[in-house]
């Protein structure tokens, strides 16, 4: 299993519509599926659904307070805890990945994810810093 550290940030996100595509059946079916596991009021949750719409990554969203499959699905992976941001990409499991991890993982297996100019991109998220210095 990945695990990696992420920040945190603000209240909880709820989906947004942009970057919250669905595959249809022909994508889905010569590639690798990508669920993000992720609750209201999470922080993590908040800072890595916030990195998917800016890089308008092709992501399925599944509420674990509103899916109880989702929310058992997560605890399968982590060992029976309720720990979000959980990220399905295939059978790669990443608990509260980093934006760049994500980014990383995503690059390498499911490439389709994620625009073209996103995918080269490290997801270290200091654009902002770059831009406030300029």
């Amino acid at each position: 299993m990945d695990q990696d550290d992420g920040g945190a940030d603000g209240g909880a996100p709820e989906p947004s519509g942009h970057g919250d595509h669905d595959v249809d059946a022909d994508t889905a079916s010569t590639n690798t599926e990508v669920v993000v596991y992720w609750r209201p009021g999470c922080p993590f949750c908040r800072r890595l659904l916030r990195w998917l719409d800016r890089n308008a990554a092709t992501v399925q969203r599944r509420n674990i307070w509103e899916d109880p499959d989702a929310a058992a699905t997560v605890r399968a992976i982590t060992g029976g805890d309720e720990t979000v941001p959980t990220v399905t990409v295939g059978d790669r499991h990443l608990v509260n990945p980093s934006p760049r991890a994500l980014s990383a993982t995503l690059s390498s297996q499911a490439p389709w994810a994620l625009p073209t100019s996103t995918a080269a991109h490290d997801g270290a998220g200091r654009g902002w810093f770059r831009r406030w210095r300029s």
